[in-house]
């Protein structure tokens, strides 16, 4: 592996273009000469992922001893050959796994590692620390766990401020993640991670179209599914909550609200609220989470590009952000909400990314109607696209 010390480096043995070079840097040196690479931002999920592979090809000998990537070392990767603005940065990470193996011609080294999110995910709660009853908005109480952790937490879109009353409790050792996902379903609200390494808190939002995803022009492979599997004809969500003077018993117990499916046919989902809740509206907004969450199942597209670049923007293609995918053949031709991104690197494939996309619902994004799987769209005018067609 060959170890840059300053901002540019020389070009891989596949031929990348300068501005597709994946660079780590780790306590201020600058790592670029990969064998392969592959990075997975993943928006719904506790942190993002990497692997990197490199061949030793030292010059001058002996600076392999000298300077090494191993466990623990935080490090920042940027899909471009020096940072050159905060678009271009993939993900903030730790290294988690470094893995040798050599004979007498041969030195190779593999690095996995994860964004620092993932110090806060694991974290369990702790009775004797953190106590098991919490009470406060859903923004209060992430804040409230995280503090220990050093990790920061983001919003997106509108997160709801309706304190839990009762308060919620924790079970001893469960996951900061895990519980605080499972608060984020009351209030119609996604739990996922930032490139950065914060948390991030879902909530409904309408952000605007960044990208073209279109069939004989950028896509370089699709695999488009359409699925009926979590369709329902409605959803329901049930609750409790405290008996007062002006709510019996009986009144106390039966807490329920619904929100419609799009299945022809009876065939509910029933979903108890975790938690005792304090009125209907909490339980209206668990009862809009599961319809969201399983309606936004009905497609599931993978598509690959060439580059890591989205020419729209000139930025790299995000998870979190809407893309309109065009394709005759799927056939299908409207928005879709990136759910992760990959971006891959190596002799065989070059350089490509793959969006893994859904309905937006699915990701709390709304405004953009649903799904017409028989929907069958005239191809866009190549002049208006300002895109080259698939080599």
């Amino acid at each position: 592996m060959a170890f840059d010390f300053g901002y540019f480096s020389q070009p891989n043995t596949y031929g990348a273009k300068k501005d597709e070079i994946a660079t780590i840097i780790v306590r201020g040196s600058y790592f670029s000469d990969w064998e392969t690479v592959w990075i997975r931002d993943q928006w719904e999920d506790p942190n993002p992922e990497f692997r990197f592979t490199a061949a030793e090809r030292d010059n001058p000998a002996g600076l392999w001893t000298k300077v090494q990537i191993k466990p623990r070392d935080e490090c920042e990767i940027w899909l471009a050959n020096v940072p050159i603005a905060v678009s271009t940065k993939a993900v903030s990470g730790v290294i988690l796994v470094r893995q040798v193996a050599y004979d007498a011609n041969n030195h190779g080294v593999s690095l996995q590692g994860v964004g620092v999110s993932w110090y806060a995910a694991r974290a369990s709660i702790v009775p004797s620390i953190d106590g098991l009853t919490f009470s406060g908005s859903l923004v209060e109480i992430t804040e409230k766990l995280l503090k220990p952790t050093g990790v920061k937490l983001s919003t997106v879109g509108d997160i709801p401020g309706k304190p839990f009353d009762p308060p919620v409790q924790a079970n001893p050792g469960e996951s900061r993640f895990s519980f605080i996902e499972r608060l984020a379903r009351m209030r119609n609200v996604m739990l996922g991670s930032t490139s950065d390494g914060d948390w991030l808190l879902i909530g409904l939002h309408s952000p605007p179209i960044s990208g073209d995803l279109i069939e004989g022009f950028n896509i370089k492979s699709a695999q488009i599914v359409f699925t009926d599997i979590a369709a329902r004809n409605m959803f329901y969500a049930g609750a409790q909550k405290t008996a007062t003077d002006q709510s019996n018993m009986g009144d106390a117990a039966q807490q329920e609200k619904t929100a419609p499916g799009s299945l022809g046919r009876f065939s509910p989902l029933y979903v108890p609220v975790e938690h005792p809740v304090k009125d209907l509206d909490e339980v209206q907004m668990r009862a809009d989470h599961e319809q969201m969450w399983n309606e936004g199942e009905k497609i599931d597209a993978t598509i690959k590009v060439n580059g890591w670049f989205n020419p729209r923007t000139g930025n790299i293609w995000k998870a979190g952000q809407v893309y309109t995918l065009n394709s005759p053949m799927g056939p299908i031709n409207r928005p879709l909400g990136a759910r992760s991104v990959t971006y891959t690197q190596d002799r065989d494939g070059g350089t490509q990314t793959t969006l893994d996309l859904v309905e937006p619902s699915r990701l709390k994004m709304i405004g953009y109607g649903s799904i017409a799987a028989t929907q069958s769209p005239d191809m866009p005018d190549p002049s208006r696209t300002g895109l080259p067609p698939v080599s």
